[in-house]
């Protein structure tokens, strides 16, 4: 996402405009939105509409859909209202697309949410976006992400899978374990920051050959921190106590990963 400081300091997230002919962006500030619960607004009612409620859906948002016609593949649980866009239709709404072939209504759209300080992204049109959606590849809480600002959404496509295609299988039980090792780390210890987490991560990584065979870490096959790892010391961080060798009970955690 995008947005420009206004002359009073708040942010206006669609008033960004570029250059005649620019079809990218640069300054992109990348972030996973929780949209659980949300209200979510997409104009639009084509494929490419449908899609865009799809994904909002599956991130759990509330979605509402305005369009005079919608197509057969628009998904079950979207609020569809078969009309022409109004203003209204941006009240209580957090998050905005516009997916119409009309460039002069998505141009309004834009312009309107702008207004309300909403984040609007018009489909395929990166010159009237506050936001972009990159190529994703989701395993469990893994979420690895590729974005072109605007210059290509098919080398996104193809930078994503081959992304996913050179990490492991069965990211999401690696998360897991690690997730469950950290919270004991910080029951045990007070904290799981400034550890030497890397090494502990790169050995799971590159022991994982594929989904039905994934090793259990042990005291043994992982080493253990024993101090402050990198990114320790830095400002506001707190002081990580230094770890035995001996000392590997909160380690145990990441035995959750079994074949």
């Amino acid at each position: 996402m995008s947005a420009t400081a206004t002359s009073s300091g708040t942010a206006n997230p669609a008033s960004t405009r570029m250059p005649a002919g620019t079809t990218t962006f640069t300054d992109g500030y990348p972030v996973v939105l929780r949209m659980a619960g949300r209200r979510a607004l997409v104009v639009g009612g084509g494929q490419v509409g449908a899609a865009k409620a799809r994904g909002l859906l599956d991130a759990g948002a509330v979605v509402t859909v305005v369009a005079p016609d919608v197509d057969a593949s628009m998904p079950d649980g979207v609020r569809v209202l078969r009309r022409p866009f109004r203003r209204a239709d941006l009240r209580r709404s957090q998050l905005v697309f516009a997916a119409t072939a009309d460039r002069r209504l998505n141009q309004r759209i834009f312009d309107l949410a702008g207004r309300r300080g909403l984040f609007v992204c018009s489909v395929d049109d990166p010159e009237r976006c506050s936001f972009a959606l990159p190529a994703v590849h989701r395993d469990g809480p893994v979420l690895i992400a590729v974005s072109t600002g605007g210059a290509s959404p098919t080398l996104a496509q193809v930078l994503r899978d081959r992304c996913a295609a050179a990490v492991p299988d069965d990211l999401a039980a690696v998360a897991d374990a690690l997730a469950r090792a950290r919270a004991t780390a910080r029951a045990e210890h007070g904290t799981s920051e400034g550890l030497a987490w890397r090494p502990i991560v790169e050995q799971l990584l590159d022991g994982t050959a594929t989904a039905a065979a994934f090793p259990v870490p042990t005291a043994a096959a992982v080493p253990v921190p024993t101090g402050p790892g990198p990114g320790a010391g830095q400002a506001g961080a707190p002081a990580a106590p230094a770890l035995a060798a001996a000392d590997d009970r909160w380690l145990r955690a990441l035995a959750g990963v079994t074949a």
